[in-house]
């Protein structure tokens, strides 16, 4: 997962006083709505959107509704407060469908339809579990999968045809040139190794093998996929311009998913997507690290303070028991030395050299007191680290808790979302659509445009009747087998709510102000939007307490709602029996006083005037 905003604390000089942190007043928009001189219909929200990847945007709550506001003409100002403990305000061509999905009204959770429609597919790649993500420079995005389908479904049915199934392959998603990640299918470069793509009737059409085979595999079905030893996905980084990624050994021999060593993978970045030596595998080292039986390195976090965390989870030898756990790079660099987080014989939580024991391990979960997880996700945010996971054993939520440091130990953990069975009505499956296995939700911070968090989903069928023994082989030629195993798309907006006595509030990029209750403002006329000095900043303005980092210069921007009505006149009784008037905050008056001013607007025409 890519590292978050780095913030830079106060240093100090041997024998020399501090030096003073001071705030920047240098941050700009890099585009606003209304944008300058923009004419709309009204107004709502305003919107103010810095370039991708500039994160958590830092607020001053002091300023809320005193130093953001809307001015007439006439010099009289509505106060305007921060949007993002409203509803967050949803792009149509997102295609999200708002689900209740949390226990927290302040939380919102939507399906993502655009998504889960860009993986409904039937040429090519059609299902597959694992699913990570890492965004790339220019916001591009890498994306790896584990046991994959690949062939010709049909359309109707939703049925796979003759599919090969490669346990991992890998491809690229192209960014806007915005750096956000384009969802439509011609984004997606698909960089598999396929049979063949040029005959419908020959065999092998659009089949694939697997992308990096295990060393020591030798079991191969007739598609030439290895059935013994198998890699699946762990985690990577951007290094040196190159990719960096984990590669988890698996003894599959009887289906008994053993996990083994791990390899370390680099891959090209030159170019841009779809040139030839963009992600191009450059080498593997398959002997990176030979043992690693508790598949560290799953999922990842890139700290500022110098280390790589690596996470995964264990049985802690209890009853249905499973705990996150935690190794670090010593120093920056991922094909570095590593060192692990464990529980010492005095019952202290130390870093040791050494991989840890069996009996170690089970003694060294991250999030002590907190319930049974599976495939932890850390990220940061403010001073906080938060940590995101799927109970155990399938469960069908996944919580979030938070701690001071990116080993934890993570707390107070709450309900992230719900998922529902079944999981969407794009599933269409005679013998039903409710899932046996839920599992791998996994995190997506490349795909979010705005702070949210963005997960992915995957599942196995129920069987088709009680002790059928059929709920797996129904991921294959089944109708409706196309919408198993597979991922499914959710986003969870304003989840740092759930933390609301801690967790920094805003979005990332981009900062909404709102007229008080959510009110659309629509009176006609000439209006300038005002953001005072010192409102908003980087994270590290709102972390430092407003005292370091960078915050906006003051903003002002002139726009107009109904091509700005200024004529003023008298109304007459035949005009008020036909107009709405408002006054000059915007709001409709139902009763107009004699001798006050007010927007009068009549069909689609409107004008200042003074009431007789």
């Amino acid at each position: 997962m890519k590292k978050g905003i780095i913030t830079f604390g106060m240093t100090m000089a041997l024998c020399a006083a501090p030096v003073v942190a001071a705030v920047s007043y240098d941050v700009e928009p890099m585009k606003t709505y209304p944008a300058e001189g923009e004419d709309v219909a009204s107004l709502q929200r305003v919107r103010i959107t810095f370039g991708r990847g500039f994160g958590p945007v830092g607020y001053d709550w002091n300023a809320d509704g005193m130093k953001v506001y809307v001015e007439n003409e006439a010099g009289e100002r509505i106060m305007l407060v921060n949007a993002v403990k409203d509803a967050p305000a949803i792009e149509p061509g997102w295609n999200l469908e708002h689900i209740s999905a949390s226990s927290n009204r302040n939380v919102f959770t939507y399906k993502d339809r655009l998504y889960n429609d860009l993986f409904t597919r039937t040429l090519g790649w059609n299902g597959g579990d694992g699913v990570f993500t890492m965004q790339l420079p220019g916001g591009h995005v890498f994306w790896t999968f584990n046991d994959s389908f690949y062939g010709v479904a049909d359309a109707a049915t939703r049925a796979r045809g003759a599919c090969s199934f490669p346990r991992n392959t890998i491809m690229a998603q192209e960014a806007d040139g915005e750096g956000y990640p384009i969802g439509e299918d011609a984004s997606l470069l698909w960089l598999a190794r396929f049979n063949q793509t040029t005959n419908p009737n020959a065999n092998g059409y659009y089949k694939a093998y697997t992308h990096l085979d295990h060393p020591k595999a030798t079991s191969f079905n007739d598609d030439g996929i290895a059935q013994d030893y198998l890699y699946w996905s762990g985690d990577g980084v951007v290094a040196d311009g190159k990719v960096k990624w984990l590669w988890n050994g698996v003894d599959n021999r009887n289906g008994q998913m053993i996990a083994l060593g791990t390899a370390l993978a680099t891959y090209k970045l030159e170019g841009e997507p779809g040139d030839r030596n963009y992600l191009k595998l450059e080498s593997v080292n398959h002997k990176f690290m030979e043992n690693n039986p508790y598949a560290y390195g799953s999922t990842l976090w890139e700290d500022e303070d110098g280390h790589i965390y690596l996470y995964s989870s264990t049985g802690n030898g209890e009853w249905l028991g499973n705990v996150p756990i935690v190794a670090r790079t010593v120093g920056s660099d991922l094909g570095g030395a590593w060192e692990y987080y464990v529980r010492n014989a005095a019952g202290q939580m130390e870093w040791q050299k050494e991989y840890p024991t069996a009996e170690q391990v089970k003694k060294s979960g991250i999030a002590p007191g907190e319930g049974s997880y599976t495939l932890p996700w850390v990220f940061k945010k403010g001073n906080s680290y938060y940590m995101c996971a799927q109970t155990f054993p399938f469960g069908t939520e996944m919580n979030i808790m938070v701690a001071d440091h990116p080993w934890g130990p993570f707390r107070n953990h709450k309900k992230l979302i719900k998922f529902t069975n079944p999981l969407d009505e794009l599933q269409h499956d005679k013998y039903g659509n409710r899932y046996r296995w839920l599992y791998m939700l996994n995190l997506h911070p490349a795909l979010s445009r705005n702070g949210e968090i963005v997960i992915s989903t995957n599942t196995d069928a129920e069987e088709s009747t009680p002790g059928a023994g059929d709920g797996f082989w129904r991921n294959f030629n089944n109708p409706g087998s196309c919408d198993w195993y597979r991922p499914f798309y959710f986003r969870v907006y304003h989840w740092e709510r759930l933390f609301e006595n801690t967790a920094m509030l805003g979005e990332s990029d981009m900062i909404e102000f709102m007229f008080d209750g959510g009110k659309e403002f629509t009176s006609p006329g000439k209006y300038k939007f005002v953001c005072e000095q010192g409102v908003f900043g980087n994270e590290l303005f709102e972390t430092s307490g407003y005292a370091d980092g960078g915050a906006n210069k003051r903003i002002e921007i002139n726009f107009s709602i109904g091509n700005g009505a200024s004529v003023e006149t008298v109304a007459t009784d035949a005009d008020m029996s036909e107009t709405v008037y408002y006054n000059m905050q915007g709001m409709a008056v139902d009763n107009p006083v004699s001798g006050e001013i007010y927007i009068m607007r009549h069909g689609t025409e409107a004008k200042k005037v003074v009431m007789p």
